[in-house]
């Protein structure tokens, strides 16, 4: 025993005589890193300075240079730590915020790697966010991102003095003023002084004293409150594996989410996603024998929760229990679409129509049955917005035809027409050469006659054409090329007034001619005077004949007594009164007299309006919980499956811009890809003219 002792005695002096082992340090970052530390403070300080799309793509570019560094640079976990920091910092710049949230875990857990490497413990004399700053950062873009402006001024508030949180959070400020002077000029006082309450108290300048000065609002009636919408779940059947269920929802058309609850768990699991419809059903299967369940609905986007239902399964089906009725409520009717279609003109070359609808911005087509076929097929689609007209290019003369248009699967009246034939030609004797079939087909139309120029345009279904514009008319029989181009318009400056023309369109780089446009330009409304030089005239020398006078003898002269003939002066007749000539032709108007004559004549005149058009991709995220807009197609982690579609949407006023993502402009309402087109459109122009009684 005393060995025992004195031998476990040796061992523990033994122990106290080897010196401790210090800790192992964390080690110090590479000449690399160090070197890539330097480009993200220049990336970071730079975000605050930088002020168009260009100067950010050319700074984000720095972060793209650091981030292809680290792959190729080895390092533990200093390496590894700046790595994540660097992709937070891209998740934000391209707002994919989820995946920014998720980097930002991981780099929560490397805080205390970044923090000794980068920032020597901490954040004071360096551009770089410390780990908690960027949390707080990344939450004020996210919140900014979705409208939410005090949730994103509050998280900027923790790293005011990094990168451009305060700029971001000026301009937030300065949006919400802004909204609420256009909340005052539409009348709307009590939104406005929401938002400048809110203003006030983040001590905003202006906002107390336009709070002041705003009248006291009137107390207005409380509305009668709409009836809260309802989810009623009931257990239609447990069997040993699966739960059968149903719910009522008093609306429709919505996102409905059935979750479940197990015994041993407080946490709810997703079941299901289904749009749903007024009544519901759905099947829990792969469930545990014995175990006891709890089921819910959730519409996420009413903020809606279903009553619980309890379940337990059991080895022998459980019958189904007796239920209370549920009444269905009742659905509103759609309202019905009316269309309207009619004829316009009809030549031997085009068929002209104009329809309008009832439902503004919906999408429509226009079909077609060639003669006696029986199927309908779609000649254009588009959006009418107020009457629309088509020029139907696309038929032969001497055909028959049937149109029609659909909106929203309801169809307007069907409109028959006859093409009439072309005005038959007296025969040759010669033998007629054989022309070559045209590779294109081009229609010109008219858009407008002035009184020195000619608007003309026209459509090509075939691209990469030159095009020769050809005339003849005025003091030319023949057909002159006027122009050489590769667009489809074309002003013609050099006509006169009140002359007749016609036009046509010649592919030069393909075989094809267009149908022909005779028109007369308008009359000058004051006539321009002709300049006439006077021709000089030589007097002729006269020379004078002299003249000797004779002398002349009065002869005595004895004067008779004169009586006086009374004399009747005759009546002046007065020249008869005419009318005068014709005025030329304006579109000023003019009223008839009993000294004036007025005549009228009524032309279509075409003109061109530019239409805007906007898209965004619609998707559920389930890491939110909401729908989102996108402007490109999304289906990452966070997309719900089916749930995205492309929108569409046109109108004639541009939307205002509301912010930006990844270089791309957003607009008012979430919309994106904003381009533009011309639409043409028809409208009749009253001439007038008038004489005077002189």
């Amino acid at each position: 025993m005393k060995r025992i002792l004195a031998l476990l005695l040796g061992i523990v002096l033994l122990m106290a005589a080897v010196p401790a082992v210090p800790a192992l340090a964390d080690e110090e970052p590479s000449s690399e890193l160090k070197e890539i530390q330097g480009q993200l403070e220049e990336y970071i300080g730079n975000m605050d300075s930088v002020k168009d799309e260009a100067e950010i793509t050319q700074n984000t570019n720095i972060l793209r240079e650091c981030l292809a560094k680290l792959e190729k640079t080895s390092g533990g976990p200093a390496k590894k730590a700046i790595e994540v920091y660097c992709n937070v910092l891209m998740k934000i710049e391209s707002q994919e915020f989820v995946d920014a949230r998720q980097n930002m875990r991981a780099l929560k857990l490397l805080k205390d790697n970044f923090e000794a490497a980068f920032l020597d413990g901490s954040g004071v004399n360096t551009p770089l966010f410390t780990v908690d700053e960027l949390e707080s950062y990344l939450q004020g873009r996210e919140e900014e991102y979705m409208g939410h402006d005090e949730k994103a001024i509050a998280a900027y508030e923790a790293c005011l003095a990094k990168a451009d949180a305060t700029k971001r959070v000026a301009a937030i400020k300065d949006r919400m003023y802004s909204d609420a002077v256009n909340l005052i000029i539409e009348g709307k006082d009590s939104d406005a002084r929401e938002k400048l309450e809110k203003l006030k108290n983040l001590d905003y300048p202006g906002a107390e004293q336009m709070l002041n000065n705003l009248p006291t609002p009137t107390p207005t009636p409380a509305p009668t409150p709409t009836p809260k919408p309802t989810i009623t779940l009931q257990i239609d059947r447990i069997a040993e594996n699966r739960v059968d269920l149903t719910w009522v929802c008093s609306q429709q058309d919505i996102m409905c989410t059935l979750q479940r609850q197990n015994s041993r768990s407080t946490e709810w699991e997703t079941v299901s996603v289904v749009r749903s419809g007024v009544s519901n059903s759905d099947s829990d299967s792969g469930l545990t024998w014995g175990e006891k369940y709890r089921y819910r609905v959730i519409a996420g986007e009413l903020n809606l929760v279903s009553n619980v239902v309890d379940a337990q399964i059991q080895p022998t089906a459980t019958p189904k229990p007796t239920a209370t009725p549920i009444p269905k409520p009742t659905a509103t009717p759609t309202p019905k679409i009316t269309i309207s279609l009619w004829k316009d003109d009809v030549t031997t070359d085009y068929v002209s129509l104009g329809w309008q609808c009832s439902k503004y911005g919906a999408a429509f087509k226009l079909q077609r049955q060639d003669g006696g076929n029986s199927t309908w097929f779609t000649v254009v689609e588009d959006y009418v917005y107020d009457t629309y007209y088509f020029t139907d290019w696309s038929i032969t003369s001497g055909q028959s035809y049937r149109y029609r248009v659909v909106v929203s699967g309801q169809n307007s009246n069907e409109l028959s027409v006859n093409v009439p034939k072309p005005t038959a030609t007296p025969k040759s004797t010669a033998k007629p050469t054989a022309t070559p079939k045209p590779s294109v087909s081009i229609g010109l139309q008219l858009n407008r006659a002035g009184i020195n120029s000619v608007d003309l345009s026209w459509t090509c279904g075939t691209s990469g054409v030159t095009y020769e514009v050809q005339r003849k008319g005025g003091s030319s029989s023949s057909w002159t090329t006027l122009a050489t181009i590769s667009s489809k318009s074309y002003t013609d400056n050099s006509a006169k007034a009140g002359t007749k023309y016609t036009y046509r369109i010649v592919a030069q780089s393909a075989s094809g001619t267009s149908n022909e446009i005779s028109v007369t330009t308008l009359q000058n409304s004051t006539p321009t005077p002709k300049s006439v030089t006077p021709k000089p005239v030589t007097p002729k020398p006269v020379t004078p004949k002299p003249v000797t006078p004779k002398p002349v003898t009065p002869k005595p002269v004895t004067p008779k007594p004169v009586t006086p003939v009374p004399v009747t002066p005759a009546p002046v007749t007065q020249p008869p009164k005419a009318w005068g000539s014709w005025s030329s032709w304006s579109t000023n108007p003019v009223s008839a007299s009993s000294t004036r004559q007025v005549e009228t004549k009524v032309e279509t005149e075409y003109y061109s309006v530019t239409v805007y058009h906007y898209s965004r991709w619609k998707y559920y995220n389930t890491g939110h919980n909401q729908w989102y807009y996108s402007y490109a197609q999304y289906t990452g982690s966070n997309y719900k499956s089916g749930s995205g579609e492309w929108q569409y949407k046109t109108t004639y006023e541009p939307l205002s811009t509301n912010g930006s993502a990844d270089g791309h402009t957003r607009y008012a309402d979430w919309w994106w890809n904003q381009t533009t087109g011309t639409e043409q459109k028809s409208r009749q122009v009253t001439y007038y003219r008038y004489r005077d009684y002189k």
